[in-house]
């Protein structure tokens, strides 16, 4: 008879274990893995979604300042209601009758709305025209 093949797996010596991980401690540390992933994914998500919604009203309060600077400059704002659109949707700007000031102005409100963003405020512009 022939000599038994030699096993070719290393053996430990009693008491002592082999370096490495089991497949048992590999499962273990991925289902922990996967529970982390699992709970830090809803915030994360949520947080991104703020953060586009912040960076589109953003957005629309710049567009409505512009709006107000070119529709209704100081000293220019004149009565009436102009609209428009731009990229994110449709904008109105409206401007109020006003007080009569000094110095020949009259201070108007001023209401601009560009999607969901509305602004309100004062604009110094020529007296009212005199009405028959």
């Amino acid at each position: 008879m022939s000599a038994p093949c030699p096993d070719p797996r290393p053996t430990a010596k009693p008491g002592f274990t082999l370096p490495g991980f089991t497949l048992v401690e590999a499962l273990v540390a991925l289902l922990v893995i996967g529970g982390a992933i699992a709970a830090v994914m809803p915030p994360l998500g949520n947080a991104l979604r703020a953060k586009g919604e912040r960076e589109a009203e953003l957005s629309a309060v710049l567009m409505a300042q512009s709006i107000l600077d070119a529709q209704a400059p100081p000293g220019l704002a004149r009565e009436g209601l102009r609209e428009g659109r731009w990229a994110g949707g449709r904008w109105a700007l409206e401007i109020g009758r006003g007080e009569e000031g000094p110095e020949g102005l009259a201070l108007r409100p001023v209401r601009v709305a560009v999607g969901t963003v509305v602004l309100h405020t004062l604009r110094p512009g020529p007296p009212a025209e005199a009405r028959p």
